[in-house]
């Protein structure tokens, strides 16, 4: 198929552009407004910096924001995978490795920073862009691995406007315009040197699309159909030799610069199934005419300008409360004198002599009047309004945790307002389909021997060895069984930090209703612990835990091979038993003896418990009854109280009685 020209691959550039211009400009102004503090019209400034008014910028959206994007990075992801069948259920250890892998892969700290960035992106501008670029590992050899990227300025990504999903990854095409001077472009093609085209600033363009191929496809013993170019040693065709014509999608890459008609690089196939770039649609919507993007704080914008109004119309006030104004005319302040006078009549004490007016004008002095109490509750409201369409809760930021369900935190998170739960979801609904796309790319880039160092569980590092091909002519940790026998995608959580505060919360609970759990998790409880030492702790105590118990619980043995090693340390210790008693009568009535002291010192035990517990009820009784005796005498000198002054008012409604005859009267 014919590669896209120069020009059809700018009008789709362009066309994208057009969609998102207003949404751009709309993004720049906000940037100015929230981070560079513009919050004012020229104009309006000077105008009252003529009528000598304040005029004052309570930029408190720049304080939300960093708040908001601090709630955002507390989403913690986490690798799920599961196997598709029995027997890889069953392959813990290889399960394991791919796990392991997938993280380092997927969620290693470059890639983390890299979602983190896109989401402060999102905030700023509305959107945002994350590409999944191929780059060597190293100097040493030529293995390529994924690596996914967040673009500084989403405006320099354009999609098929066309595509079903929010985030574009459907879609025909995807590219990148990169700006790139002249001395940058010849040191990276150095066939360039002599170029008359160049400019001081040239544009190149990365442009993925998709292409249809045909293809033949063969029929399977077990029944499908897999493409005659990608078929195995093991894969076995049906007796019939039945094949079918059909077609399957590539992915091209080409690149281009300026308006030449000759690509820089000639187009080429990609290591991938799906396009490599993914729109974070953020606060973005969808209308017949195109998009528009919001960013977080333009939401904002109206309550801070009113905010910064209504301020300095009291810092105004304020200041003109706290000195008196006097009124001259100009015959008052003819002489320098009496213009020194005036100038600073507020300062000076004792007499000041002005000079005379013709018409007899005096100088007058005027009391400033009061700060109007409205205004100041004005300026409260446009400050609550901001802090409500923010979402940001200021007042309860530094409040401890008490959650102790995953459902609390749930909703703890969720009183964020719509405007940042919709920028959440969005954010997740990124990275997920990141995670679908690499997970395609991964067997077309990992197809060598090779050794990655990868992180474990406990927190440490190990060598894993993938592709590795045995004497027997199997390979170990193939990659290729990951895609054929795993389903695996990204999940978003909790932070860390909270997760710890949880877990400790319903360890708690744990241990006051069964205590006897305390040995088999003391170690999980240590690591949970907020001190620098509580890996130490976590250590030590995970001495004391059974070994295979701790596999298990790690994913690290099935099920199965844990019952198994339970079964057969129960039968070791029985056939100890059986053959220390068969060895040695004495032992065997020394045991006897040992349960029967047992037995008797239980029998002691629970008699002492009953005896105290008889104890406890006959004190429980007679502080009860000398509470009865209490509370009956408290009633008794109650009622008397009451008796008493009854007596004493009807003594005073007599009297009333009697003055009311000797006024009648």
């Amino acid at each position: 198929m014919k590669s896209p020209s120069t020009e059809h691959i700018h009008n789709r550039a362009l066309g994208w552009e057009k969609l998102n211009r207003q949404s751009w400009t709309r993004a720049n102004d906000t940037i100015s407004f929230v981070e560079e503090g513009q919050q004012w019209d020229p104009m309006v400034v000077k105008s009252r910096e003529s009528d000598r008014k304040e005029t004052l910028t309570f930029n408190l959206l720049h304080k939300h924001l960093r708040a908001i994007q601090a709630k955002g990075k507390n989403i913690e992801l986490t690798l799920n995978l599961n196997a598709t069948n029995d027997a890889w259920r069953e392959k813990v250890e290889e399960t394991n490795s791919f796990r392991m892998l997938l993280r380092h892969i997927m969620l290693n700290s470059e890639h983390l920073r890299a979602f983190e960035k896109s989401l402060e992106t999102v905030y700023a501008y509305g959107q945002s862009v994350l590409f999944i670029n191929v780059v060597r590992e190293n100097e040493e050899t030529l293995n390529t691995i994924p690596v996914i990227q967040s673009l500084d300025d989403p405006s320099k990504a354009f999609f098929d406007p066309k595509a079903p999903s929010p985030t574009k990854h459907d879609g025909r095409y995807c590219g990148i315009k990169i700006e790139m001077d002249k001395k940058m472009l010849v040191e990276l093609y150095p066939s360039l040197k002599r170029a008359n085209d160049l400019v001081d600033k040239n544009t190149i363009i990365d442009y993925w699309y998709k292409e249809t191929r045909a293809a033949k496809f063969c029929k399977l013993v077990g029944g499908e159909y897999k493409r005659e170019d990608l078929l195995e040693d093991d894969d076995v065709k049906a007796s019939n030799g039945d094949e079918k014509q059909g077609s399957y999608t590539v992915i091209r890459y080409i690149r281009i610069l300026n308006d030449r008609k000759k690509p820089l690089e000639v187009a080429q196939d990609w290591p991938g199934e799906g396009l490599p770039m993914v729109y974070n649609y953020g606060l973005t919507s969808w209308t017949a005419e195109g998009s528009q993007s919001f960013p977080f704080a333009w939401h904002m914008m109206d309550a801070q300008m009113l905010h910064n109004y209504i301020g300095s119309q009291l810092a105004t006030m304020v200041k003109n409360v706290t000195s008196d104004k006097w009124l001259f005319t100009s015959s008052h302040v003819r002489t320098p004198r009496a213009q020194e006078y005036a100038k600073n009549i507020n300062q000076l004490d004792g007499g000041m002599v002005f000079d005379d007016d013709p018409s007899g004008a005096q100088v007058r002095r005027e009391t400033a009047a009061p700060v109007a109490p409205g205004l100041a509750q004005l300026y409260e409201v446009s400050k609550q309004e901001i802090e409500d369409v923010a979402g940001a809760f200021m007042g309860s930021q530094g409040a401890e945790v008490k959650a102790t369900s995953g459902v609390a935190l749930d909703k703890m998170f969720n009183r964020m307002d719509i405007l940042q739960n919709n920028v959440i979801q969005a954010h997740i609904h990124t990275i997920d389909v990141v995670g679908s796309i690499i997970r395609k790319m991964i067997p077309r880039i990992y197809t060598e021997n090779r050794t990655i160092v990868v992180g474990t569980p406990n927190g440490e590092s190990a060598a894993l060895v993938i592709n590795q091909v045995l004497s027997t002519a199997m390979v170990k940790n193939n990659i290729k069984d990951i895609d054929s026998n795993f389903h695996y995608s990204i999940s978003a959580g909790i932070s860390s930090d909270l997760q710890k505060q949880n877990t400790l919360s319903y360890l708690n609970q744990l241990y006051a209703a069964a205590p006897q759990s305390i040995p088999l998790t003391i170690d999980l409880y240590a690591k949970m612990l907020d001190t620098p030492y509580s890996e130490e702790l976590g250590r030590r105590f995970a001495g004391m835990v059974d070994p295979t118990l701790q596999k298990f619980s790690q994913g690290q043995i099935s099920q199965q091979q844990f019952q198994m090693y339970q079964q057969q340390q129960k039968q070791q210790q029985q056939q100890q038993q059986q053959q220390m008693a068969s060895q040695n009568p004495q032992a065997q009535m020394m045991q006897a003896k040992t349960q029967e002291s047992v037995s008797n010192a239980q029998t002691a035990q629970y008699k002492a418990q009953t005896e105290r517990y008889k104890e406890m009820q006959a004190a429980s009784s007679t502080q009860a009854q000398t509470q009865l005796s209490q509370s009956e005498m408290l009633s008794k000198n109650y009622n008397d109280e009451q008796t008493r002054q009854l007596e004493e008012f009807k003594v005073h409604m007599q009297r009333a009685d009697d003055l009311t005859k000797v006024y009648g009267q």
